[in-house]
């Protein structure tokens, strides 16, 4: 039943909303919430969270047909790995905690598709961005079978590709492509 309704207001916010362009300019601020398949960085696990990231894109300069923006972007997610071991002829039952924490720094650029398909509530956007990945370790049970701790901050450096459709003049949906904490991230982009 909750299914339903959200699926009713989605349709009832996309036919009622006049479709506004909103194209990147310099000046204009978007803010971007999303949320994705979470990646994996150690390799296998038994569950987790999906990845959720804000994102901040400022049009830095006009460059041609588009803008350059300058931003960054801040994600988690957690995942864990449930597990057995036997020592000494006895069975350990473990579970493996970890949390992700990125913060990026990013560059990219916006094109607007109103000139070229006349639909000018369409924006595509790629960059690159670099950062840190931190990892927060911690272990619950009574053997632990791994000496290294897994925790710790790494380089991030991460691509992307996207488009944003704006609803309104204040609301976008947005997809967006790449390697980060997420191959792909769907979402809400803000144009405050």
């Amino acid at each position: 039943m909750k299914y339903k309704l959200t699926l009713l207001f989605v349709v009832i916010m996309c036919t009622t909303i006049n479709l506004t362009a909103q194209e990147m300019v310099k000046g204009t601020n978007f803010l971007s919430l999303g949320v994705g398949p979470s990646n994996n960085y150690y390799g296998f696990y038994s569950g987790g969270t999906p990845a959720i990231k804000f994102a901040f894109d400022h049009g830095f300069r006009e460059a041609g047909p588009g803008v350059i923006t300058l931003g960054g972007a801040v994600g988690f997610f957690t995942k864990f790995y449930k597990g057995v071991t036997s020592h000494q002829y006895q069975t350990y039952y473990y579970t493996e905690h970890r949390t992700y924490l990125s913060a990026t720094f990013r560059v990219g650029y916006y094109y607007n598709f109103g000139k070229l398909i006349k639909t000018s509530e369409l924006n595509a956007y790629a960059g690159i961005g670099t950062g840190v990945l931190q990892c927060f370790y911690s272990y619950t049970g009574a053997y632990n079978p791994n000496s290294i701790d897994n925790g710790g901050a790494l380089l991030l450096l991460n691509v992307y590709f996207g488009a944003n459709y704006f609803l309104s003049k204040k609301f976008a949906l947005y997809t967006e492509f790449g390697y980060d904490i997420s191959y792909v991230t769907l979402g809400m982009t803000f144009n405050l």
